[in-house]
């Protein structure tokens, strides 16, 4: 079997699974399988599967029909060009997540000697990032999850970043470290407790529950930012967080409610609201 009759073979099988990307899905299989690029692929479509690479193969497109994250199968994912490695101990970082990172890099970037905090670290990805692009940035990083806290550290120990970031276990919604901060940035668990059964089954099935669970309005941990940030930022900080879609409106209300003003709210690149950066009112 070549690699071209591999993915004829396959592709049927994933999207019956309700997988909609599919061939793309069977691609990056065969790419993690064979040790290739995805453009190195393409030019080796005539190559011939060894029995045991066909053996894997199936078992990688079994377990994919069976809405494993792909990311899972691969071991790891790309944020913002780091690789980093993900499994079912914290949330797959998303598209959108990476956009936060940029919002916030633009702003250390200003900052002599930046510090940040991240609020619910989980695989390190915000940090991290961070701390590559901002080499004179000092990031505490807060998660519930010590099983996400051990994936971080072996994700910030791959990008050389350990000395300046201290990872520390601890609840979001509870009084944060004093700082002070030039920045909180957070991807908080956003989604409304009803709403999780309804999640694709890679997210509901394999995201650790407690990444995902805002709580029975979704806006649990945004109120909590809203009452305990404020303490940790320095004169003129901000507080970025990710929001989910709809949510815009609630979480400006609750914030400017609680003595904050909103400097932006950014759209993602499908048009929807999905960053808040708010500053305190009196800071």
């Amino acid at each position: 079997m070549t690699v071209r009759e591999a993915i004829i073979r396959h592709e049927p099988s994933l999207r019956a699974a309700g997988i909609e990307s599919a061939r793309v899905d069977t691609e990056w299989l065969l790419v993690h399988l064979l040790g290739l690029s995805r453009s190195e692929l393409q030019l080796e479509t005539e190559r011939i599967l060894t029995l045991s690479e066909q053996e894997q193969l199936q078992r990688l497109i079994e377990q994919r029909g069976q809405r494993i994250p792909l990311q899972h199968l691969l071991g790891e994912v790309d944020f913002r060009g780091l690789r980093l490695q993900v499994d079912g101990r914290a949330l797959v970082p998303r598209p959108e997540t990476e956009f936060l990172a940029e919002v916030a890099i633009g702003i250390l970037s200003k900052e002599v000697a930046p510090r940040a905090l991240d609020v619910g670290t989980g695989s390190g990805c915000l940090a991290i990032s961070i701390a590559v692009a901002c080499p004179c940035a000092r990031i505490d990083a807060l998660d519930i999850s010590a099983d996400a806290l051990v994936l971080a550290r072996k994700n910030t120990v791959r990008h050389q970043v350990t000395e300046r970031i201290l990872y520390m276990e601890g609840d979001g919604r509870e009084p944060l470290p004093g700082g002070p901060y030039h920045i909180i940035i957070s991807n908080p668990p956003y989604i409304p407790t009803g709403d999780l059964l309804g999640l694709q089954p890679e997210v509901r099935d394999h995201d650790p529950r407690l990444a995902l669970d805002g709580g029975p309005d979704g806006l649990e941990f945004f109120r909590a930012l809203a009452v305990n940030s404020a303490a940790s930022l320095c004169p003129g900080g901000r507080l970025l967080i990710e929001i989910g879609d709809g949510q815009a409106s609630a979480v400006g209300e609750l914030f400017t409610n609680c003595d904050w003003r909103i400097e932006l709210i950014l759209e993602d690149l499908a048009g929807i609201p999905r960053i808040v950066i708010a500053t305190p009112a009196v800071s």
